[in-house]
């Protein structure tokens, strides 16, 4: 990892004194026991000591922490605040805090109990600390602004800072408040921190937090090999998981869109004998996953992205994409997950045509729209009105809107900038106040305020400071300052519960539709550049590491000694896996039970929606390593050739049953053999997409399509998905693309019932 120092013209270069080089590598060594300081870190300190406002953008793994860590820990007063968007990163950096000095950080946030938050606060008046980590959410609550500004406010520190950008890949609109809080807290000096900053998000980081000194370290980790294997369908994308995950040494990263996929991969690794566990935000025991993987007892972790953000194993030796990330700036953080004690590691994306298709439709899934706007401000209304102030619950508008946290904030950050509604302080559902002394004339608000609630001298008293505030005619934006500003002289002391966003709906401006208009077609256009940009990496044949480093920082090198493109790799050994005509024979075997296409395919891939009576049978996963529409494909070969037949029950439903033919060849298996080698013809059963190097992007679009409006057609009718239509027609009408019903009815499955039933909406869907 090299180091190239970035300045903007009007700084000049960094020039360490050796001799503060040197008592900063004692006080490293002293301190944390490191024998050397990475490239960057003593011009971070250096500036940061001088009380400089910088911008510090330093590779994943480069020790950007140190850079405020250790001036932080050296200070004799005063605290630093560090500003972190997840709880689980604060964990981790105040944990790994060495033994001696970790009593001098804590954090705050919302795990913590009533009793707990007010004594680290308490601890943060006294000077306790010298470290202090917290949400940025945490800004925008007046009680803990003052126990900061009493305990004394050395740095401003944020960490990620790439979420204050709406065109970075993770944008967080409270990051937004940061500006107001710093002034709130006295201005002191700033340290923003990332790993992945391009020129647009860089601008926008200095845009909105003001002009600072930008210090940048070199983007390229030579140790890091960039790959990515360009294959044709999930199958081969399953094979090629097998492959590396088997026959890699040392601990990996497998990273997958859904959490349903990464259940299901974890079990297909298992039962190739892989060690393998599987992370996401839904599972109950995320400790106890992280800790088999930390640990070694799990040697690959199979991961939503909800997994590795601080998280620090150094000896990861490869991170494998089954599918790509949603930018290029989260690709290149996840992969640098890799190899963080220098050693060489592989960063592998497995990209197939289909996913440039899903990478749109995801990205067109989550975007924001102006129905979510309107539903968005409609329900805060519902909570706010009659009044044009109130107290609005997070969790009501998500119930309300039935979306994620995150798309609400962002929808609430976008109607404020269009000024549509203005947040405020977030307000206490209830105060405890206690006055000690009679207040006088010094703050006739705060006077009124505390007449209003009956609070008496020596006395104890609830409320709602909403209400009170509006009985006293007081604004509610401000009250709860003023009633800190009075703990402060030791006239009153206040303790606060839980909060809620407090909400101002303002005039509708005459230019609002513009606006949001604007802001909506701006949000689009960083989602729309971001699959562009993710795309144009899966499928550049320069060098990888130039095209990354390009990206991020303006330039990179022509060639490098680590990319696929640059060194190609020697063909890997495949793992063993059995011929097509034993999978056959697999699924003859498994077939003689009597259950469905459906149910058949859940068992042979270890589902867990298989039938309970088959979990511990023969033939249970054996075949996880085929992807559901393979094994479509291999069930209509085996229809076709005869040893399978379909069989109509009573109920409607269709169960799979073996022939005399079929019965005949698990005794003579090598009539399957034949069937695998011999060319099908016209009357054999079509071949499905995933097999098809020719499926195109469109038909896979459409293909979802037909899928989401079969889903909702059978919630509609109370039935089970399949017996609207099952996957294999679904496949050959997105192949087929039929405009009309005559094409349409020529499709097989497409009898005239379901041409008379379900062709106009058919037609629709196709023709959209």
């Amino acid at each position: 990892m090299g180091y190239s120092p970035v300045e903007s013209d009007r700084y000049g270069p960094i020039q360490v004194p050796e001799q503060e080089k040197l008592s900063l590598l004692d006080a490293a060594r002293e301190m944390f026991g490191f024998e050397h300081l990475l490239p960057g870190q003593a011009e971070i300190m250096h500036c940061v000591a001088r009380g400089e406002d910088v911008l510090a953008i330093l590779p994943t793994g480069g020790g950007k922490s140190l850079t405020y860590q250790l001036p932080s820990l050296r200070d004799t007063t005063g605290c630093t605040l560090v500003i972190s968007p997840l709880i689980a990163l604060m964990k981790d950096q105040v944990d790994k805090l060495p033994r001696g000095v970790s009593h001098l950080a804590t954090a705050i946030n919302s795990s913590l109990e009533g009793d707990e938050l007010h004594r680290r606060l308490e601890g943060v008046e006294r000077g306790k600390y010298r470290l202090v980590y917290a949400a940025p959410e945490r800004l925008r609550q007046p009680s803990f602004i003052h126990s900061m500004r009493r305990g004394g406010v050395n740095r401003l520190v944020i960490d990620e800072a790439h979420c204050v950008s709406m065109w970075g890949h993770d944008f967080r609109p409270d990051y937004l408040h940061i500006a107001e809080s710093r002034r709130l807290l006295g201005q002191p000096p700033l340290l923003a921190l990332t790993a992945t900053a391009p020129p647009g998000v860089r601008n926008d980081i200095l845009q909105r937090l003001g002009p600072m000194r930008v210090v940048s370290g070199e983007v390229l980790r030579s140790n890091l090999r960039f790959e990515v294997i360009q294959l044709r369908n999930q199958d081969e994308k399953l094979q090629s998981l097998l492959d590396i995950c088997s026959h890699e040494p040392g601990a990996g990263i497998v990273y997958a869109g859904t959490r349903a996929r990464c259940e299901e991969l974890a079990s297909l690794l298992r039962s190739q004998g892989v060690t393998a566990i599987h992370y996401h935000a839904g599972i109950e025991d995320r400790a106890r996953a992280q800790e088999e993987f930390m640990s070694g007892r799990a040697r690959v972790i199979v991961a939503t992205i909800a997994f590795g953000m601080g998280i620090d194993k150094p000896d990861i030796r490869f991170v494998l994409h089954f599918e790509p990330s949603s930018s290029l700036e989260s690709y290149y953080q996840e992969a640098g997950r890799a190899g963080r004690d220098g050693l060489p590691s592989r960063c592998v994306l497995l990209y197939a045509r289909a996913d440039q298709g899903t990478l749109r439709a995801r990205s067109k899934r989550d975007a924001l729209g102006v129905k979510l706007l309107r539903g968005t401000l409609a329900a805060i209304k519902k909570q706010v009105e009659p009044a044009t102030v109130g107290r609005v619950v997070l969790d009501d508008l998500r119930r309300d809107l039935q979306v994620d946290e995150t798309p609400v904030r962002v929808a609430i950050s976008l109607l404020e900038q269009a000024g549509l509604i203005r947040r405020g302080p977030d307000i206490p559902r209830c105060l405890t106040l206690w006055m000690a002394c009679p207040l006088g004339a010094r703050d006739r608000d705060l006077e009124s305020f505390c007449r209003a609630c009956g609070l008496q001298p020596r006395q104890r008293v609830e409320c709602d400071p909403l209400e009170v505030a509006r009985v006293a005619g007081l604004d509610p934006a401000t009250i709860e300052e003023r009633i800190w500003n009075g703990c402060a002289s030791g006239s009153l002391s206040c303790r606060a519960s839980a909060r809620d966003m407090l909400l101002e709906l303002r005039q509708t401006p005459r230019d609002a539709q513009e606006r949001i208009g604007a802001l909506l077609d701006q949000y689009e256009q960083v989602r729309e550049q971001r699959v562009n940009e993710m795309v144009a990496y899966a499928n550049t044949r320069h060098c990888r590491h130039g095209h990354i480093c390009t990206y991020l920082s303006g330039y990179g090198p022509q060639r490098c000694k680590a990319c696929d493109n640059c060194v190609p790799r020697p063909v890997a050994p495949r793992i063993d896996l059995m011929a097509e005509w034993e999978q056959m024979l697999v699924i003859l075997r498994v077939a003689g039970r009597g259950w469905g296409r459906r149910k058949l395919i859940f068992v042979l891939r270890g589902d867990a929606a298989a039938p309970a009576s088959a979990l511990d049978g023969p033939g249970f996963g054996a075949l996880a390593f085929r992807s559901e529409p393979a094994l479509e494909h291999l069930i209509d070969r085996l229809l076709a050739a005869g040893f399978l037949q379909a069989r109509r029950l009573e109920h409607g439903g269709v169960a799979l049953r073996l022939t005399p033919s079929g019965t005949r060849a698990l005794q003579h298996p090598e009539a399957v053999r034949a069937l695998t080698e011999a060319p099908t013809t016209c009357h054999t059963a079509e071949p499905t997409h995933t097999l098809d190097a020719e499926w195109s992007e469109d038909a896979e679009a459409l293909y979802q399509r037909l899928r989401q409006w079969r889903l909702e057609r059978a919630r509609a009718k109370g039935v089970p998905a399949f017996m609207i239509a099952h996957d294999a027609l679904l496949r050959r009408i997105a192949a087929a693309h039929p405009r009309s019903e005559q094409a349409l009815s020529q499709i097989s499955g497409i009898g005239p019932h379901k041409l008379q039933e379900y062709g106009t909406e058919l037609l629709a869907l196709i023709n959209q």
